[in-house]
């Protein structure tokens, strides 16, 4: 999705929920927004870079390439783990931190191994 896409249903369903919830339902558009958080992590940690379309298509580009990855899934894990599921790939996100480590050292490929460029520059 788009980062106005997530902007949209985020205030969207903050003014559907605002006469329920009062100024509760503002926290909860933050986080329809917020709510890929992780993956945003994940994208400045390899490739160094405060951009969230490049981070939405570095994510789209992880979907595509599926095979040798292993991720860490901090938030919304239910949907993250139905997604993987659709592709035939259950087990590419780590069900916790301790399991993310151990198969870190062990099974992980680094981006820069499969093709993803790093740095400021790159693109």
């Amino acid at each position: 999705m788009s980062p106005t896409v997530y902007l949209i249903q985020g205030a969207l369903s903050a003014a559907v929920l605002y006469p329920i919830a009062g100024s509760k339902a503002i926290i909860f558009g933050l986080s329809v927004v917020l709510i890929d958080i992780d993956h945003f992590i994940e994208y400045y940690t390899y490739i160094r870079r405060l951009d969230i379309k490049g981070m939405l298509k570095y994510h789209e580009w992880q979907l595509n390439n599926l095979e040798g990855r292993l991720w860490l899934n901090l938030f919304h894990h239910l949907f993250d783990e139905i997604q993987l599921i659709k592709l035939g790939k259950p087990f590419v996100r780590a069900f916790s931190v301790a399991e993310y480590f151990i198969r870190k050292k062990y099974y992980y490929t680094p981006l820069n191994e499969v093709g993803v460029r790093t740095g400021k520059n790159s693109s």
